[in-house]
Parts: structure tokens; sequence; C-alpha cells
């Protein structure tokens, strides 16, 4: 079996994170409250927090939050 490397890990892992902004934009990137979402998750994870390892997780969870909220607003 192969193993996968912490490199691999980590891009598999970002890219998830990148998802969860991405849905975000396509549902309702129009929205004041998405738009300030994903420039202040952007900046908390590659600026503010760039050394924090839960940072991205952080941002993660709390998209899914939104979305959700969202979602049922619909």
């Amino acid at each position: 079996n192969v193993i996968p490397t912490i490199r691999s890990m980590a891009l598999r892992q970002g890219i998830m994170d990148v998802k969860y902004l991405a849905l975000l934009r396509k549902k309702f990137g129009k929205l004041p409250e998405v738009q300030n979402f994903i420039k202040k998750s952007v900046q908390k994870v590659m600026i503010d927090r760039r050394y924090d390892p839960a940072a991205a997780d952080q941002v993660k969870e709390e998209a899914a939050q939104l979305l959700l909220k969202l979602q049922k607003k619909q």
C-alpha cells in the first residue's frame, strides 16, 4: 500500500479548505456577508495567523456553519 507523504496530505487538506470557500462563493457570492467572510478568512489564514496550524480548520468550520445558515434561509 502507498503511504501518503505529509506534503500530499497537507495539499489534500488545503484543497478541501478551498472547496468550502468556493462553494460559498458559488452559491451565495453576491451577499455582502459572504464577500466579507471570504475576504476576512483569507486574511486570517494567509496573513494574520499564517503560523497557526488550527487557523484553516477554524475557517473551514466557520464556512460550513455559514453555508448551513444561508441554506436554511433559502
